[in-house]
Order: structure tokens, then C-alpha cells, then sequence
């Protein structure tokens, strides 16, 4: 959650959105009128769509099993008003008395009105703000399905990006979620023996992360991001167990109610530990990127910047996507590309015009040169080194065809080093844990003499001639 949360993705906005809905769903489970209802499935399904449209599409995915839940309890559960009202005066208006009978159904269709309306007027908005900027009608949302699914092939598509094998995401959430994700997917089993009242309405909280994660693993290209949406649903599902073992623990040994809550804490500690210490693995190993680029802002500009124009040039080869973003950059600053092992398709640069108020869409309508669906490289998206005014680079091994500017010190000058995990040199739950040093030699393999843990350096360099 702590990588998650904050990383500037369509998923994380999504996986926001898709959390608060969690909440109005809980409200609408535990609802005990119709305007209650209609409520919290409004706002709910809302949430997602905003978590959709304005984020990540493939969200919407979680709604439809909502909505029909929603209708079947309509038409086969009476709500307790009807259930429990007074007797139908004769006198009274034949109108009056049917609308009484209808409530359920115009609670429902209220609801999904409600979306509808909400929903249009989102995509309104969003759909004019992008035709200023593009200068042309687009629906973002529609174009990711369609070049996602309806178009991918061999050729296009997400899977050109590579595939994994379908345990990926299993082991993926292990590693982030370490105990949590057994309890989460033990939660069907443990919903019986929880203390949740409408058990059988309960399954509709822990569907979504089952839909999800079935969804993404038959996917051949999968991304540790995909997984984000449902991350709030996860906990939701560990949290069933959790309660189920409290409740195991009292109604098998009700003299000594504190083995369930003792149970429960060794279980929350664990979780706890395991997760402080990869957090803090994630922040101590491969944090260097974010503490380097902080310093960017800092560089004083050349007085003569190596590209021959006003702004100096930052520049990266094989760590191209690991730059965090163009935030991190001043006004006066520009990342460029230079030539590395990646022989894939490089992100494009908008075009720049004048700057103010006035020009500010001057770049979004044109599309970069070179832009293909394919991921074949385009030449015209890299630098000579001779453009650079810095470089940002590891002091790891290089691939063929890339450059090692850590040991070139005739033409680059060290100005910011960091510690970075040589993953390649690094085995054992050293690599995947924050662990006290003194422990790192338990961790190694058998026969091997490299530490279980290696540090690179992710570092600026400025030229020495410039």
C-alpha cells in the first residue's frame, strides 16, 4: 500500500476510487431501508466509474456484479417498510397504495438513473477537456480497451510487452502481502465462522478481489501494478478471517476468551513485521532514483549547456525507466535518451510552443514522431552523448551496447551517488527484507561465498569538458 498509494498510475487513481466504493458497499449490505439503499449503491457504483473513466477503465469490470445483486434483492427481498406497514385504509387513492408496493423497484431504477446521470455528465466533462487539448472528439477510456483487448494481436497489444507465467500475481502478493494473502483467500471458508450477520449477502465484499485476480491471471502480460485495484479488497477478505479466528477462538474456549484475541494479535504482528520490513526493504534498496532526482533541481546550469540552446540536458540510458517524472525537472531542464541496451519503443516528447496561459495546448494535439504500437525503437527519439549535460546511471554491469559511465572519470565527473540493490548479485530474503546485517549470512545459498545483499550506486555525472 505504501508503493501503491502514491505512485502517479491510472491504476492507483482507480484503486482510490474502487477503496471508497468498498466502504458504500458495506453500507449498502448492512442497509436496512430502500433510501439507504439507494444511497450507498449510487454513490458506490459511482466511485468505480470515476475510478474507470478518469483512471483506469478495466475497473468498471467490478460493477456489473453490484447492480445484479442489486435487482435480485429487489425483486425477491420485500424491504421493512413494506414488511412492516399499516394496513391499506379503503379510502385511500389506488395511486397512493401502489406506490407503496413499488418502492423496491423505483428505489432501484432510481439508483441506476442516479449512475447514469452522474456517469454522463463525468464523461461530458472529461470528453470536452480532451477535445480542447487534443482538438479532436476522443474517449481515452475506449481507446485502452480497445488497443488492450479488441485489438491486441502477435503483432500489438499488451502481450508484446512480455508474459509471465499464470502464478505470477500469487507470488507477486505474497511478497507484498506476505500472510494476508492466505487469509484473503481463505475468507469464503472463514465467512460461516465470522461475526458477520448476512453471511450469504457478505460474499457479494469478497468477490472482487477473487474477480480480479481470475480476471488478470488468464492475462499472458501481467504488471505488479494491475494488481493495485483490488489491494483495499484484499485487506477486506483478510479481515474476514481475522474476525473468524476471534470467533473460533470464544465459541471453542468461551471460559478463556483471550486465546482468540491472542491468536489475532500474533497474526497482526506478524503481518506488521513482515510488512514494516519489506516497506522498508523497497524504500532502503531501491529508493536511490527519488533521492538522486531530488537533487536534479539543485544542479546549477551549465553556461553553456552541451546541446547548444537554453535548457541543459538530463540524460539516462538503461535507467530511462526508472526516471520517476518530469516534476523532479526545472523549467530550464530536459530528460533526453541516449543509447543503451533497450531496443524497444522509447516515450515520445510533446511538442513545445510559446509559453503562457495561452499556449498551453500547443503540444498535446501533435502526436511525437515515431509513435508506432508495435514497440519497435525509433532512432530519432535518442541523443548523442555529446548532447548531455548530465547523466543519470548505475554502477551496475552493462549489457552489450551500453556504457559504463561510472568508470570513465577522463570525461565524467561523480556529483551524487545513492545505494542501489544489485539485484543480479543479491539472493536470499536479504534481497526481499530489510534485515539486520548480522543475519544476512543466514539468508545465503549453500556453496556460495557472494554476500546475500550487494549495493550498486545510482549517480549524476557532469561532464568535464563542459
Amino acid at each position: 500500500m505504501s508503493h501503491a498509494s502514491v505512485s502517479y498510475l491510472p491504476s492507483s487513481f482507480a484503486m482510490h476510487f474502487f477503496t471508497i466504493s468498498l466502504k458504500f458497499l458495506v453500507d449498502y449490505l448492512s442497509a436496512e431501508t430502500n433510501r439507504a439503499r439507494n444511497t450507498a449503491i449510487s454513490y458506490g457504483l459511482f466511485a468505480i466509474v470515476v475510478g474507470g473513466v478518469m483512471g483506469w477503465p478495466f475497473v468498471l469490470a467490478l460493477a456489473p456484479a453490484w447492480a445484479l445483486h442489486y435487482l435480485y434483492i429487489t425483486v425477491t427481498i420485500p424491504s421493512p417498510a413494506v414488511e412492516e406497514k399499516k394496513p391499506i385504509d379503503k379510502k385511500m387513492p389506488i395511486e397512493e397504495t401502489q406506490t407503496l408496493d413499488l418502492t423496491p423497484y423505483r428505489a432501484f431504477f432510481n439508483s441506476v438513473l442516479n449512475v447514469i446521470k452522474a456517469s454522463l455528465i463525468l464523461i461530458a466533462i472529461i470528453v470536452g477537456i480532451d477535445a480542447i487539448a487534443y482538438r479532436k472528439i476522443e474517449f481515452v477510456p475506449l481507446n485502452i480497451v480497445l488497443y488492450n483487448v479488441v485489438h491486441a494481436s502477435a503483432d500489438s497489444g499488451p502481450n508484446i510487452f512480455g508474459t509471465e507465467p499464470w502464478y505470477y500475481y500469487f507470488a507477486n502478493l505474497t511478497l507484498n502481502f506476505n500472510i494476508a494473502l492466505p487469509l484473503a483467500l481463505a475468507a469464503p471458508l472463514a465467512l460461516p465462522f465470522s461475526s458477520i450477520k448476512r453471511k450469504c449477502q457478505a460474499l457479494l465484499l469478497l468477490l472482487p478481489f477473487f474477480l480480479w485476480l481470475a480476471i488478470f491471471t488468464a492475462q499472458p502480460h501481467k504488471e505488479e501494478r494491475f494488481m493495485y485495484i483490488v489491494y483495499g479488497a484484499l485487506a477486506v477478505n483478510a479481515a474476514v478471517t481475522v474476525d473468524a479466528i476471534m470467533q473460533v477462538g470464544l465459541r471453542v474456549l468461551p471460559r478463556w476468551p483471550w486465546v482468540g484475541k491472542t491468536a489475532v494479535a500474533a497474526v497482526l504482528l506478524v503481518y506488521a513485521a513482515l510488512s514494516i520490513m519489506r516497506t522498508s526493504a523497497l524504500i532502503s534498496y531501491y529508493g536511490a532514483p527519488i533521492t538522486v532526482y531530488n537533487t536534479v533541481r539543485d544542479l546549477i546550469p551549465p553556461e553553456h549547456t552541451a546541446g547548444g540552446g537554453e535548457y541543459s540536458n538530463i540524460c539516462v540510458g538503461r535507467e530511462w525507466y526508472r526516471f520517476p517524472s518530469s516534476y523532479f525537472l526545472r523549467d530550464d531542464q530536459r530528460l533526453k535518451f541516449i543509447a543503451s541496451g533497450f531496443d524497444g519503443l522509447l516515450p515520445g516528447e510533446f511538442a513545445e510552443g510559446g509559453r503562457g496561459l495561452r499556449n498551453w495546448r500547443s503540444g498535446t494535439h501533435v502526436v511525437p514522431s515515431g509513435m508506432n504500437n508495435r514497440n519497435e525503437a525509433d532512432p530519432s527519439k535518442l541523443v548523442p552523448v555529446s548532447a548531455c549535460d548530465y547523466i543519470v546511471d548505475t554502477d551496475l554491469a552493462t549489457a552489450p551496447g551500453e556504457t559504463r559511465f561510472t568508470r570513465d572519470e577522463e570525461n565524467w565527473r561523480k556529483l551524487v551517488c545513492r545505494p542501489f540493490l544489485d539485484a543480479g548479485a543479491s539472493r536470499g530474503l536479504a534481497r526481499q527484507f530489510k534485515i539486520p546485517t548480522a543475519l544476512h549470512n543466514l539468508t545465503k545459498t549453500i556453496s556460495t561465498t557472494t554476500p546475500s545483499v550487494r549495493l550498486g550506486e545510482v549517480q549524476i555525472f557532469k561532464d568535464t569538458v563542459t
